[in-house]
């Protein structure tokens, strides 16, 4: 039974991880992104103005 709980999980992981691709891509052609250097800006700009609170 332990084997195919793990089995089980892996394959729930792994549909997690398709669906996050599905979503991704679908924002993607939607034009709903951002390159990584601005989304990296913006995080440090939010963790920035959280340590000054």
């Amino acid at each position: 039974m332990v084997r195919n709980d793990r089995i089980y999980e892996e394959l729930h992981e792994s549909l997690a991880l398709l669906k996050i691709l599905a979503l991704s891509s679908a924002s993607i052609k939607k034009g709903k992104y951002k390159p990584a250097q601005k989304a990296f800006e913006d995080i440090r700009k939010k963790i920035a103005g959280k340590r000054t609170q």
